[in-house]
């Protein structure tokens, strides 16, 4: 947002990362597992942001290899999970577009018993039909990431600070117009004007009161 002109406040009670962001499951993910609901556009978006991240970051977000065993009493079948696959590969036909050619993905597979005999040794194949294969992202040092997007919100002519605590929504008329905060050193509080604000406090959701207005 601040990139598009807007004037923006990033804040934080403790250091940046030091909750919710730093014990992700890192994994950035191109939204297959949309498929089940064929949720077709979440896939997309899902697409654009593994995308995105493989460009712009290409040195904290990698491509991982995933694989999933099918056991043999599964109600899903082998052809069914092929067919899944391939639609995965449409909807993500343009995956790797501008993406440097160590980060781009490759296409799915199913793995006959066979070839996951040959990756997975210690597992047997005796009860498996096979076994999924793709590729996703995955962000080792998420708190790396983060950091790296609040430096280039800063570069934009955002204001970022932390140890400043976001205590509850304040509202105007029944809209938002701001929020009230909180600095961890002085104890002062403060008010901060804004008509849009952006909860990104995870478990702490509920702390200051966003959930009473919808946000």
């Amino acid at each position: 947002m601040a990139a598009a002109g807007y004037k923006i406040a990033i804040i934080d009670k403790n250091d940046f990362t030091s909750a919710t962001s730093a014990n992700s499951f890192k994994i950035i993910h191109g939204g297959i597992r949309y498929l089940q609901n064929l949720d077709i556009l979440r896939m997309r978006e899902s697409i654009y942001s593994r995308r995105y991240f493989l460009k712009e970051v290409p040195h904290l977000v990698k491509t991982f290899p995933c694989i999933m065993p099918v056991k043999k009493d599964s109600l899903i079948k082998p052809f069914m999970y092929q067919v899944a696959l391939g639609l995965n590969d449409l909807v993500s036909w343009d995956r790797n577009i501008g993406v440097g050619k160590d980060q781009t993905i490759p296409r799915s597979q199913f793995f006959q018993p066979s070839k996951v005999a040959e990756i997975l040794p210690e597992i047997g194949t005796s009860t498996f039909s096979g076994a999924i294969y793709w590729h996703d992202a995955v962000a080792l040092e998420s708190e790396r990431l983060v950091l790296h997007f609040i430096q280039k919100a800063v570069s934009y002519g955002a204001i970022a600070a932390n140890y400043v605590k976001a205590q509850k929504v304040n509202t105007k008329n029944g809209r938002v117009c701001g929020i009230s905060a909180q600095c961890e050193f002085s104890q002062k509080t403060f008010d901060i004007r804004t008509k849009i604000v952006v909860n990104c406090t995870g478990p702490w959701l509920h702390e200051i009161g966003c959930m009473k207005w919808g946000l």
